[in-house]
């Protein structure tokens, strides 16, 4: 006998409200469906939104966002038009995140007080509740005021409900919801699980809705995940959720409701340096079992700004031939390398891994040492590589970057690359693997050599995300290969590749520091030019002073165009991260005292000359 499953009600933004061709018999009629209002739509918007809600036969229920409504009036008229256009008797009030109030209102019991929403029919009224706390106030105040709400109910006859934020700890959330009742709060309870998502956007909306330890549970059991796939799913939340509804369905807790969080994500930075290939001093250190450097660069590349780090396990141990042959082949050498670089790695980040190699073997076996679901890198449309690749990652139902060759190798010809990743997402289908999963490298040209490479390569991105639905990344630096100043034409084709659909790129986020050699001949430039510099000048003072950058790991310019491109293409929400990596660093007292003696100096020698 089927077990009995738990009410739902879904949550969607008023975009998808008016335009989705997915909605039409999506749910079961009668299904409360939220209609989201953060700020940036109008009015007329918002109340066509919940008319389309309605003719699709479900139950539309605006959210009415306290702090963001401008006056009286204005909330009056989109009630009155709300409830004549759509029918509405069920709405939904918070408080809506804003510090500072757009209009007349500061909270939701203002809102409720007004007595707009009794005046015009409107029936049952969902309020916020924080299992996990507010960003904006704490427990008890969050209690208060769910009190003074439950008591509105009772005074005016409202039916009220809480509906809660979203959260990953399914077994807390039902604690936090049949405790109520131990502080006088008996209101049914709709608990919020975000529906699937990139895990990224669910980590950035947990931080913004203070979803704090549940957080911390979702990250310790969904750890390394690939951010460019859709990769949670509610099921996990909603089952201790469900069964607590089944043990006692008369208990505070009557609904789930689950959030849809958009499609549109910041740009994905897939980093690139833990890569033995070509970096010799990388190499002989792996050699001798020293994985500091892929600690540091794992540590530094998170920290300018990294979602994914690429693991590359592709050295070779010249050294060792001697005394092993096998040491010569990569078949040998990859697979025992792999699952040490990823251990190396998870041990100092959980940032999610990108495995990358050429040897199944080294794939298969950084799969087995992945926590989570890393990225595959990589699959091509070579019948053999498809033979060899695919079964894994079925086998461990990953994503994988599929580039656009095959047999005949790279085509200049972007229809002939196109055609390959169509090959490779059909090929993928025949194993069950969702187009989702894939992400394609259209393989970019060096822009120096071929002039059409930029514009081909924006087409193609374009053709692939809307005819094949795919994500997409590239080797960032190649279009500026064999060019001076390619930090320049990185930084413009970025943005670009960015705006035309491409979601990820793999690269180099971090700007290296300045070594040794480098200050030692700038002390000597600076010197011979007869500027006098304070004696203990630091070289991180130095060679900012100087325009040379850093002694230290820093982002990069890259790192700088994609913060922007974010921003403007609406993937940063109010700007934060472009914010917080602009703030300029207080400079302490010895380093502004150290740059005005500089000035003196300076100024004493050219007096002097």
């Amino acid at each position: 006998m089927n077990q009995p499953r738990i009410p739902a009600s879904i949550e969607v933004a008023p975009k998808q409200a008016i335009e989705s061709a997915d909605l039409p018999g999506l749910f079961p009629p009668g299904t409360r469906v939220y209609i989201t209002d953060v700020g940036s739509d109008p009015s007329p918007t918002l109340v066509r939104a919940a008319r389309r809600v309605r003719e699709l036969g479900y139950e539309p229920v605006p959210h009415f966002a306290s702090r963001r409504l401008t006056t009286r009036t204005a909330l009056d008229e989109r009630v009155r038009a709300t409830v004549a256009e759509a029918g509405v008797t069920d709405i939904l009030v918070i408080g809506g995140g804003l510090e500072r109030p757009a209009g007349a209102f500061t909270s939701t019991m203002e809102v409720l007080e007004t007595g707009i929403f009794d005046a015009n029919g409107i029936t049952d009224i969902g309020i916020a509740g924080h299992p996990e706390g507010s960003p904006d106030f704490n427990e008890q105040v969050a209690l208060e005021a769910l009190r003074l709400k439950k008591n509105f109910g009772e005074r005016t006859g409202a039916r009220m409900r809480i509906v809660t934020q979203f959260g990953f700890d399914g077994e807390r959330f039902a604690r936090w919801a049949n405790g109520l009742r131990d502080n006088g709060i008996d209101m049914p309870v709709h608990l919020g699980v975000a529906g699937p998502a990139k895990v990224t956007t669910l980590i950035k909306f947990a931080a913004m809705c203070g979803v704090g330890n549940s957080l911390s549970f979702f990250k310790r059991n969904t750890r390394s995940i690939a951010t460019l796939a859709t990769s949670h799913s509610p099921e996990s939340v909603v089952g201790p959720i469900e069964q607590a509804w089944r043990d006692n369905p008369t208990g505070a807790i009557r609904q789930i409701h689950e959030t849809i969080i958009g499609f549109d994500q910041p740009f994905c930075v897939i980093g690139e340096r833990i890569n033995p290939t070509g970096r010799k001093v990388l190499n002989e250190e792996l050699e001798r079992d020293d994985f500091s450097r892929v600690e540091a660069d794992a540590i530094a590349q998170v920290a300018a700004g990294a979602t994914v780090l690429d693991i590359n396990s592709g050295a070779v141990f010249s050294g060792k031939m001697a005394e092993d042959p096998r040491y010569a082949d990569n078949n040998f050498v990859e697979p025992m390398l792999m699952p040490k670089l990823i251990e190396v790695v998870q041990n100092v980040t959980d940032c999610p891994l990108c495995i990358d190699s050429s040897v199944p073997g080294a794939l298969e076996n950084g799969l087995k040492a992945a926590k989570g679901r890393p990225l595959l890198n990589s699959v091509t449309g070579e019948e053999e590589r498809l033979e060899l690749v695919l079964p894994l990652v079925k086998k461990y139902d990953v994503p994988v970057v599929a580039i656009s060759n095959d047999d005949t190798g790279i085509s200049e010809d972007p229809d002939v690359r196109f055609a390959v990743a169509k090959k490779i997402v059909e090929r993928a289908a025949d194993y069950g693997i969702p187009a989702h999963d894939i992400v394609v490298d259209p393989l970019v040209m060096p822009i120096g050599a071929m002039a059409t490479a930029g514009h081909q390569v924006f087409t193609l991105v374009r053709r692939l995300r809307e005819e094949l639905g795919v994500n997409t990344t590239c080797g960032a630096s190649n279009i500026s290969f064999g060019l001076p100043n390619r930090h320049g034409i990185n930084n413009a084709f970025l943005p670009m590749a960015f705006a035309a659909g491409m979601t990820s790129a793999i690269m180099n986020p971090v700007a290296l520091p300045v070594g040794p050699t480098k200050i030692a001949e700038k002390r000597a430039e600076v010197e011979a030019a007869g500027i006098v510099l304070p004696p203990d000048m630091d070289d991180e003072t130095f060679v900012r002073l100087f325009g040379l950058g850093s002694t230290k790991p820093r982002p990069g310019k890259e790192m700088e165009a994609i913060r922007a491109a974010n921003f403007l293409l609406n993937h940063d929400d109010g700007g934060g991260d472009w914010i917080k990596f602009n703030k300029p660093a207080s400079a302490s007292a010895a380093n502004t005292n150290a740059r005005a003696g500089g000035r003196r100096g300076g100024r004493a020698a050219r007096a002097r000359g």
